[in-house]
């Protein structure tokens, strides 16, 4: 199974490349972003071999990431190598983390995948999102108003008297509630009090 390709560019269409590596030429398929790359240039490639009936294909992503959330994609029922490229190559792998720990369907929509299965995307995939996987994307997914509202919590849970040391502890639990982001300020505090008071 090839899981890494590196080598020179030498054929390019809308959505594969051939990558010529020790004399045999690879052929790719990248989606989209095949059109941000140069013919003649060296580049490498996390692959993903994907093998049905008497037919091989490679999926190439630039980064490690990248890969990963192809692979949790595929396994999702209703989404094949093509519909989950298409997702990591149109939405990106930050806004996919998003949507997903949001609850977010209609932020994984796109052509050939509708809202019921992006849907089935969230239910199959948040738990392993929220584990850590894709972390570092988190953050960079939730912006500065999410930042913003979390602190706003914290400032309201330290007028209530709560230490700040216990208020660290328990509002980074927020982001384990379905769509956290889209509730009002009010409904968060309820939620972390009722979370300090169990």
């Amino acid at each position: 199974m090839i899981g890494y390709i590196e080598g020179k560019i030498r054929y390019i269409n809308d959505n594969s490349i051939i990558v010529v590596c020790g004399g045999v030429g690879y052929k790719i398929e990248l989606g989209d972003s095949s059109k941000d790359l140069k013919k003649d240039v060296e580049a490498s490639f996390f692959i993903h071999t994907h093998q049905r009936e008497n037919e091989l294909s490679l999926f190439g992503f630039r980064t490690r990431e990248e890969l990963e959330m192809f692979e949790l994609l595929i396994d999702v029922s209703g989404i094949g190598p093509k519909g989950a490229l298409q997702l990591v190559t149109d939405i990106g792998v930050p806004h996919l983390v998003k949507a997903i720990l949001e609850s977010d369907a209609e932020g994984l929509k796109v052509p050939g995948i509708g809202r019921k299965t992006a849907e089935k995307v969230i239910l199959e995939l948040r738990d392993k999102v929220e584990k850590g996987r894709f972390s570092s994307f988190e953050s960079k997914a939730s912006g500065k108003d999410s930042r913003r509202k979390l602190e706003e919590v914290a400032d309201a849970l330290r007028a209530l008297g709560y230490t700040s040391r216990h208020v660290s502890s328990v509002v980074p639990e927020l982001k384990r509630v379905a769509g956290w982001e889209k509730l009002s300020l009010q409904a968060l505090i309820k939620i972390m009090l009722e979370k300090i008071n169990k």
